[in-house]
């Protein structure tokens, strides 16, 4: 502990200057910093960040391609690339308001489809918005879903029930083939094979969690 020889105050912190009177101080004791140095909280998770930037603009890129090689004109990969403009603004705000992001990705999840079929209807329903936008937006959430599964481990496992529900969505584009509604059917299998797996993954990996997760809401 240190003394300043002006005000006479006593000092814990290791400082050379007293924070009162600004008189610089001679140190009698080897003393330790009172206030702990605060690690950068999401310093670990730079990696899954810049891997989801990477994906996120290769899904731009081939969303925007596949929408030129079939049409010529740049119609719905637009919403693809909305839905991967939202999911940025999600992840910002749940980093910084510590909200349950997986909530809100849901939430966006839906919006941007019900956004989608509603512009495709205004426009005489050629049924790009179930073809292709539905499918591909369900694909990149639940691929996203998996590398943070993969590298937050931690946070992970208190929202694994949502991560199901969303995961569950991709298999939808499944029914419509069922249903004969969509005629372009690789967008949909890609959809639910991917759906699929995941959810293997997620039931192998996370089951445990899940069982937790379903006792903790329902009390069953």
């Amino acid at each position: 502990m240190n003394k300043c020889n002006k005000c006479h105050v006593d000092i814990i912190t290791d400082t050379s200057i007293c924070p009162l009177c600004k008189n610089r101080i001679d140190k009698r004791f080897p003393t330790e910093d009172f206030y702990p140095t605060i690690e950068y909280t999401y310093k670990k998770h730079d990696l899954v960040i810049n891997i989801l930037k990477f994906c996120s603009v290769l899904a731009i890129l081939l969303s925007l391609l596949i929408n030129y090689l079939i049409s010529s004109k740049i119609s719905w990969a637009y919403f693809v690339v909305a839905s991967i403009i939202t999911f940025w603004i999600t992840i910002n705000t749940a980093l910084l308001r510590r909200t349950n992001f997986m909530r809100l990705m849901f939430a966006e999840l839906n919006l941007l489809n019900i956004v989608a079929i509603i512009w495709d209807y205004c426009t005489g329903f050629h049924m790009w918005s179930v073809t292709y936008v539905f499918p591909f937006i369900c694909t990149i959430y639940i691929i996203i879903m998996l590398i943070m599964r993969i590298f937050m481990k931690v946070y992970i496992k208190d929202n694994i029930f949502h991560i199901y529900i969303n995961c569950m969505v991709g298999i939808v584009p499944g029914i419509l083939i069922i249903l004969n509604i969509v005629h372009v059917r690789w967008p949909s299998i890609i959809s639910v094979v991917t759906s699929i797996i995941i959810i293997s993954f997620l039931i192998v990996f996370n089951r445990k969690q899940l069982e937790n997760e379903l006792t903790r809401m329902f009390h069953i």
